[in-house]
């Protein structure tokens, strides 16, 4: 009705100007028969009306197709709903290491004589890696070893004393009191006749109390005893000779540096003439067929993974090649991250690596990714097609008859850009409409045309 109420009076403005336009131009051609009259000058208005007439009749045209296109639906892209496969996966990065690195630390300190292998070298267990100068431990050990031999000379003369010898003794003692008794006697003697004096009397009392003392104090269990303590005595001495010859054995042993464990020289921290010291290591050994990759999972995903679940890992420079991994330890505490300018809360994880071809080398950089769930075939959303509402979640909308059906879409696993749907609410074939914002309700009006580059699984 208003267009038509429009379209009316423009109409009845156009018929005024053109009658004004007649009623000019006639008069224009009365004044002209009049030769005598004096005409004023007046400003030409012809052209101001055909510009007016021009803009009247475009402004006709063209409002249909204005009044038109207010009521027209909106023009939309949709995407078709279609089955595949999705997987909901954790993608990281981590560094290679050995998972049996040794470094090896010189138990004994001297000077390097020779080291024995170069870096990137196969060793055995026990190889010879660095020898250590120990000539004055050597020096040691032969001063050691020469007590040792007097030592146990000295031992083999101590005997306990046999059952004819002890008697001899004993007769000796007895003949040597006898002896004391007669000079006793004879000196007092001499002494009454005043050939001796008192103090030669005195010296052969004492005498003969020394041999009564001595054959008094000869007993076979105390010669046995004093015979059998010696020996102990020496044999204890022998013993210590023996700790101390053991102790710088080991050391000349250890002054040869071994390797610890079969592996790898990745690093040799020493040259000839250098001071080892028990403080800091000579030579490092690596194992490459027994490699981890150490990385880092984020806080929110972190409770996803366990002990024990699979990854599959690529490197640069090893084209397309997966390795497999499985995780072997994850972290009790959690660190924080500087990720350029922003702070994230990352928990350290380890992960063993299957290395048996050796394609992998110690500081490598791994891709790393965790499989936690997937499906072979699943009904598929892509992203663009659903937007997020605060109180009801995650929304899309079919385009149906021309229409928008507005959906709560129940998710299942969420892949990197399609979602499950885990009910039948959307359904394969469906057309969503892509990129929806707030302006979209359920139940507008639009005009359906598909996507112009299809989002497929």
């Amino acid at each position: 009705m208003l267009r038509a109420l429009i379209q009316l009076s423009i109409a009845d403005d156009i018929v005024h100007l053109i009658k004004s336009a007649r009623y000019a131009m006639f008069k224009k051609k009365s004044n002209s028969t009049q030769p005598d009259q004096p005409r004023p000058k007046r400003r030409k208005r012809w052209p101001w009306v055909i510009g007016a007439l021009i803009l009247i009749v475009v402004i006709v045209l063209s409002l249909p197709q204005v009044m038109q296109s207010g009521n027209k639906a909106p023009v939309v892209e949709g995407v078709k709903v279609e089955k595949g496969p999705i997987a909901y996966k954790i993608s990281t990065r981590g560094d290679v290491l050995s998972k049996f690195q040794y470094d090896v630390v010189p138990r004994v300190s001297g000077r390097v004589s020779q080291v024995h292998v170069k870096e990137g070298e196969l060793v055995k267990k026990d190889q010879v890696l660095v020898t250590l100068e120990a000539s004055d431990i050597q020096e040691q050990l032969a001063d050691l070893e020469l007590e040792m031999k007097m030592a146990k000379a000295t031992l083999a003369q101590i005997e306990v004393p046999s059952n004819e010898g002890k008697q001899a003794t004993k007769d000796a003692l007895e003949a040597q009191l006898a002896i004391a008794e007669n000079e006793f006697a004879n000196a007092q003697v001499l002494f009454e006749e005043g050939s001796y004096t008192k103090a030669q009397v005195a010296q052969a009392d004492l005498a003969l109390k020394n041999a009564k003392q001595n054959l008094a104090n000869h007993n076979t269990t105390n010669a046995a005893k004093k015979a059998q303590q010696e020996r102990e005595l020496q044999m204890l001495r022998i013993n210590s000779l023996q700790v101390k010859i053991d102790r710088l054995n080991v050391r000349i042993e250890q002054a040869v540096i071994k390797a610890p464990a079969a592996g790898t020289v990745s690093k040799i921290m020493v040259k000839v003439f250098d001071v080892a010291t028990g403080q800091m290591p000579v030579v490092t050994i690596v194992d490459v067929n027994a490699l981890q990759i150490s990385t880092n999972i984020n806080q929110y995903d972190i409770h996803k993974i366990a002990v024990g679940l699979a990854v599959n890992v690529t490197a640069d420079g090893l084209k397309d090649q997966v390795f497999n991994g499985k995780i072997s330890s994850i972290a009790a505490v959690a660190q924080k991250t500087i990720t350029g300018q922003s702070q994230e809360t990352v928990v350290p994880v380890l992960i063993d690596l299957d290395n048996t071809s050796g394609a992998f080398k110690p500081n490598f950089t791994a891709r790393v990714e965790i499989v936690i769930a997937q499906k072979e075939e699943a009904t598929l959303i892509p992203y663009e097609a659903t937007r997020i509402d605060k109180t009801r979640g995650r929304l899309a909308y079919v385009i149906q008859d021309g229409k928008l059906i507005e959906k709560v879409v129940k998710s299942g696993i969420e892949g990197e850009l399609f979602i499950e749907m885990a009910d039948d609410a959307i359904k394969v074939g469906d057309y969503l409409l892509l990129n929806p914002d707030e302006t979209h309700t359920n139940g507008m009006a639009v005009t359906f045309t598909p996507a112009s580059e299809e989002v497929k699984p």
